[in-house]
């Protein structure tokens, strides 16, 4: 992982704020081989994690539970507290089921920009994803080599696109944080815990 930010800090050169929401990044990523070695060197991760997302009337959301990335097949979102559900986020869809595993709900992400991001991150940054994500968000990273850290942006070319903006931050090699802000659901600041990355990508399905 150090190698890899050594490669993006080469691009991306600026100091990064500790504490607080970093700013957001401005130097064009062009070095996608150094985030597709970042992926593959953690195919499989496992982490706790609390949320809070600050709607847009105000109010304040907040959950925990623990999270899994497997890539080529998808994420799950466990919460278990204010209430237990999980939600499973692949390329193709995303669907919510209830503490006994049963589906409620399930949207389908093809042609939409969440799954497109999806997409690029559970099938190894793959060109095509790529090249559709370029279109739609602009996207920038910076890197502080001595610190260990690095923080990649997403941000809307288009209003209309509900995700607006994204920001993942990468501490010694684990993702730390991840800040996004969706028109219809405000901001949310993500912070993972207990991060456990394994290099073989369980074959069991996800459990719920």
């Amino acid at each position: 992982m150090k190698r890899i930010i050594i490669t993006l800090a080469l691009l991306c050169h600026s100091a990064i704020a500790s504490g607080a929401m970093p700013e957001f990044p401005v130097n064009k990523v062009t070095d996608y081989p150094a985030l597709q070695m970042w992926i593959k060197q953690a195919p499989h991760t496992t982490a706790a994690f609390t949320m809070e997302r600050t709607m847009p009337s105000g109010r304040i959301l907040k959950s925990r539970g623990s999270f899994e990335y497997r890539l080529g097949q998808g994420m799950m979102w466990r919460t278990s507290h204010p209430v237990r559900n999980a939600m499973l986020i692949t390329p193709a869809a995303l669907t919510v089921y209830d503490a006994k595993g049963r589906e409620l709900r399930r949207t389908d992400l093809q042609g939409v920009p969440s799954g497109r991001i999806t997409g690029a991150f559970t099938q190894q940054m793959d060109p095509a994803f790529l090249k559709q994500m370029e279109r739609i968000f602009d996207i920038t990273c910076r890197a502080d080599v001595q610190k260990h850290v690095l923080v990649l942006g997403l941000k809307a070319r288009h209003e209309s696109n509900d995700l607006r903006w994204m920001l993942l931050v990468i501490r010694k090699g684990e993702l730390n944080n991840v800040y996004y802000e969706s028109g219809r659901q405000g901001v949310t600041k993500v912070t993972f815990t207990n991060v456990r990355n394994g290099e073989k990508v369980p074959e069991s399905p996800f459990e719920l």
